[in-house]
């Protein structure tokens, strides 16, 4: 790429404007700060050509962990659009704060796209004398198993894995929203990068030997670069 990107970031932050996402760790205020400044640095340079916004819609929207992964990231945690907090179901907060941002990208003749989370792990279901075998050597911290970011046995793939049936009971209703949103807005393009990381059986932490995750729900460096290989397709330049 030759610059004009901007990829909008903030832990435990989502960013769509005017929503505010605060929990014990997070303090209220400074998501919505935060993501709201972003979003006006890329209006006002001409010269950022791609918006990407990328947020954990599931986690955030039902405030819920998936199969118990990062329990600590939900504490006390809440979304709130800070123009209208008189709107308390979560799943409308986060359609209206897409709309709002949508709109407030619009007319831009630039590259937006929204990226749709990748699939969460979450713990599995082996009892704690089992603990060495899972695909992460601890799911409630980043780190790779001991012996490094590969497979070592038909066990670890077995724990690196999430049955397509329980990932699709999972994000159902939030790939629904985003459809539904997306539809109303032409210009923002969606990328999914389910078909990536899963086929009708499973969703998988790993490609061959080598692990695509550094925890639960995030990427490694290996996994990203999976998948920026298929979102660069999207960003180009607008004509």
């Amino acid at each position: 790429l030759d610059g004009g990107v901007l990829h909008i970031w903030g832990g435990l932050c989502i960013p769509l404007w005017n929503l505010d996402s605060y929990s014990k760790h997070v303090s209220k205020g400074e998501c919505v700060k935060k993501m709201n400044n972003a979003i006006e640095k890329f209006i006002s340079n001409v010269n950022l050509k791609t918006l990407i916004l990328s947020t954990m819609g599931p986690a955030y929207i039902t405030g819920v962990p998936f199969k118990d992964g990062f329990k600590w990231r939900y504490d006390k945690q809440n979304i709130e659009l800070i123009n209208d907090p008189s709107v308390t179901d979560r799943w409308k907060i986060f359609e209206v704060a897409m709309r709002n941002t949508f709109s407030k990208l619009k007319n831009l003749n630039r590259n937006i796209i929204f990226v749709i989370d990748v699939p969460e792990l979450g713990k599995n279901d082996l009892s704690s004398s089992d603990r060495k075998e899972e695909c992460l050597m601890d799911t409630d911290i980043i780190r790779y198993r001991k012996f490094g970011p590969t497979l070592g046995s038909s066990i670890d793939k077995i724990n690196c894995r999430v049955p397509r049936s329980q990932f699709n009971t999972r994000v159902e209703g939030f790939h629904n929203l985003v459809k539904k949103v997306a539809n109303d807005f032409p210009y923002v393009k969606i990328f999914d990068p389910t078909d990536i990381f899963c086929d009708e059986n499973f969703c998988y932490g790993y490609q061959g030997n080598t692990l695509l995750y550094k925890d639960v729900d995030h990427l490694n460096a290996i996994g990203s670069r999976v998948l920026a290989n298929e979102l660069v397709k999207l960003i180009k330049p607008s004509d």
